[in-house]
């Protein structure tokens, strides 16, 4: 049961936000100030709300479906990981906490891609630069974006292309780009870390 939001609309409402998505969805990141709150409930709740009023935002890719669907032999390659988040900036706690684990990944086990979600003007995190093999995405919105609350899904098309087998967000109720883009299947394993302040 979908009731998709018309984007056209809502702009022109009047003090509407150029994002629909943010006019018509809170996060659940204020969530940190109720510790009884059952977080994860409230966060699949508000996917639910998401998906309806933008069924795009729950696109799954198609090497994902193919995936699911056959057995699958242990694969004879370097294990593809994208790291993707909104706050994997210098300075931040996020990247404070992974950057290490990350730098240390052994590069002939893994093929490393990271991804900002530039949402607000800040430097990538330096250990993105470590290894010269990994590849390195900063990524914003532009000027046909606006007005649309599932343009992520530009992204998400972006990132099945690379088919990759794990897809790890540092967090999900931080950016709304990133919560927005972890609603679609874009990998076999998907994972999520314990954004700040509370697990996302």
């Amino acid at each position: 049961n979908y009731w998709p939001i018309r984007d056209h609309e809502i702009i022109h409402f009047p003090g509407a936000a150029p994002d629909p998505f943010l006019q018509c969805l809170l996060g659940p990141f204020s969530l940190s100030f109720y510790y009884r709150a059952d977080v994860a409930a409230v966060a699949r709740k508000q996917y639910e709300m998401a998906i309806r009023g933008w069924p795009a935002l729950a696109y799954t890719a198609d090497f994902v479906r193919r995936y699911e669907e056959a057995d699958h032999p242990c694969v004879n390659r370097k294990i593809r990981l994208a790291v993707i988040s909104g706050v994997l900036t210098h300075g931040h706690s996020n990247s404070e906490s992974f950057g290490g684990v990350l730098s240390r990944l052994d590069r002939n086990i893994f093929e490393v891609t990271y991804v900002l979600l530039a949402e607000k003007g800040a430097d990538i995190a330096s250990f993105t630069r470590t290894h010269p093999s990994d590849k390195v995405y900063i990524w914003g919105k532009e000027a046909g974006d606006v007005h649309n609350g599932a343009w992520t899904l530009r992204w998400a098309k972006e990132i099945e292309s690379w088919e990759m087998d794990i897809i790890f967000y540092f967090e999900l109720s931080m950016s709304t780009y990133a919560r927005r883009l972890g609603m679609a299947r874009l990998a076999p394993v998907q994972a999520n870390s314990i954004g700040h302040p509370i697990t996302s």
